[in-house]
């Protein structure tokens, strides 16, 4: 670990809770509490990193004081690597489990809208829907780029789809600058397929997501 930053670390706690130990990390305790925000918007309450993921909950043990922390700073806190990568590794196999469970009768629907366009399509948009089907089908929902696209096309054919019927994901880095990308008249498209989560995400990110 990089002694700099460790030092610039202590020095960070002393700010939280001054401390009279030669070593402030002492003070602290990991709770057991661990977040998972889905996608990386959390930040560091201990050294200010930006878009985490993952965070855990570290307290003073006198104080009661309080921090979320990231994957990297917990590791200060007498927690292990391989517990770590454990947490993390569990999280993104719930997040599959969740995935994989799309309504079979909802699933059906979306290859019927598509089977309806596809004729309709130029050879090269029948690539460009085939790849998204493909992605869509190993990723459980749609990047936002596929979603507004495949959208913008059947609008054109003047088909009508059932919007609630298409998941979308904003777990990448790529489908966040995909959404920040789109016009006013794409997010307005994709709004409906919105959780309420990921329409919260897309307000704190600037976006005019109009709420359907």
């Amino acid at each position: 670990m990089d002694l700099q930053w460790k030092d610039h670390l202590s020095q960070r706690l002393r700010t939280i809770q001054p401390t009279s130990s030669n070593n402030p990390f002492l003070s602290w305790k990991y709770t057991g509490r661990f977040k998972d925000n889905r996608v990386p918007q959390a930040v560091c309450d201990l050294c200010g990193n930006k878009g985490l993921r993952y965070q855990f909950l570290v307290v003073h043990a006198e104080t009661g004081e309080a921090l979320w922390v990231g994957s990297q700073c917990v590791l200060l806190f007498d927690v292990s690597l391989e517990y770590v990568r454990r947490s993390q590794n569990q999280a993104r196999k719930r997040e599959q489990d969740e995935i994989k469970e799309i309504p079979e009768e909802q699933f059906n629907q979306i290859i019927l809208e598509m089977q309806a366009i596809y004729p309709h399509l130029t050879d090269r948009e029948q690539r460009r829907l085939r790849w998204a089907m493909g992605k869509f089908q190993r990723r459980g929902a749609f990047s936002p780029g596929d979603l507004a696209w495949l959208f913008m096309r059947m609008a054109y054919l003047e088909i009508v789809p059932e919007f609630h019927c298409y998941p979308i994901t904003l777990h990448t880095k790529q489908d966040r600058t995909e959404i920040r990308q789109m016009t006013l008249t794409e997010l307005q498209l994709i709004s409906a397929c919105l959780t309420i989560e990921q329409r919260a995400l897309c307000q704190e990110w600037g976006l005019a997501v109009l709420v359907t």
